[in-house]
């Protein structure tokens, strides 16, 4: 899935909201 696709969501590793 998406895993540290912008690289700066370092802290949203587990799954983005937006």
């Amino acid at each position: 899935n998406e895993k540290m696709t912008f690289g700066a969501g370092t802290r949203l590793t587990i799954k983005p909201s937006k």
